[in-house]
C-alpha cells in the first residue's frame, strides 16, 4: 500500500504506511524470503525520508542493513552507505560520511568471487 501511495503522489501517507510495517518472519534466520525482510520497503522509505529533509531518521531506517540477517540486506548494503553517507553530509557530520564512504569504498574493492572459487 506504501508504494500506491507513492505512486499518487501522497508523500506523507507513503512514509506513515511505510514506517508502520515490522517484519513478521523469525529473527534467528539468516535467509529470510525477500518479502519478509521488507529490504525495499525499508530502502525506500529511507529515501523518501532523505527527499524530505528528515536525514536523521534516513539514517536510522538505512542503518538496518547493517545486519547480517537476514542475508538478502548484503545485495542493499551499498545504496544504503551511500544513502547514509549523503544524509551524513547534508547534516554537516564529516565524521560520519569519513565513516560510511570508507565502509562503501571497501565494499567496491571487495571481490566476492575470490571467496567462491
Amino acid at each position: 500500500m506504501g508504494h500506491a501511495l507513492l505512486a499518487a503522489g501522497d508523500t506523507a501517507a507513503a512514509i506513515e504506511r511505510l514506517s508502520g510495517l515490522s517484519s513478521s518472519a523469525p529473527r534467528d534466520t539468516l535467509s529470510w524470503e525477500l518479502g519478509e525482510s521488507l529490504p525495499v520497503e525499508r530502502l525506500v522509505l529511507a529515501r523518501l525520508l532523505q527527499q524530505t529533509g528528515r536525514c536523521e531518521e534516513a539514517i536510522r531506517v538505512a542503518s538496518a542493513f547493517d545486519h547480517s540477517q537476514p542475508l538478502i540486506f548484503v545485495t542493499f548494503l551499498p545504496a544504503s552507505l551511500a544513502l547514509r553517507r549523503d544524509c551524513a553530509d547534508a547534516l554537516g557530520r564529516n565524521d560520519l560520511v569519513a565513516r560510511f564512504g570508507a565502509r562503501l569504498e571497501a565494499l567496491s574493492r571487495t571481490d566476492l568471487t575470490a571467496t567462491v572459487r
